[in-house]
């Protein structure tokens, strides 16, 4: 974990809250503002290569 607020496994089961029910009532159950949901998820889209991302896709 790098020097950040939250734990990397706080960001990762966000982003999949935010996935279920929605980045607002994500954001709204954990105390976050959206914004912060958006960046963590650009963030990880971006480290993701195409291939990976294009896999994400199909198996959503």
């Amino acid at each position: 974990m790098s020097n950040n607020r939250y734990p990397d496994e706080f960001r990762e089961n966000a982003l999949l809250l935010a996935q279920r029910i929605g980045v607002a009532k994500a954001a709204s159950e954990l105390n976050l503002h959206e914004s912060q949901l958006y960046a963590w998820r650009k963030k990880q889209q971006m480290a993701l290569s195409c291939s990976e991302r294009e896999q994400q896709q199909w198996l959503c």
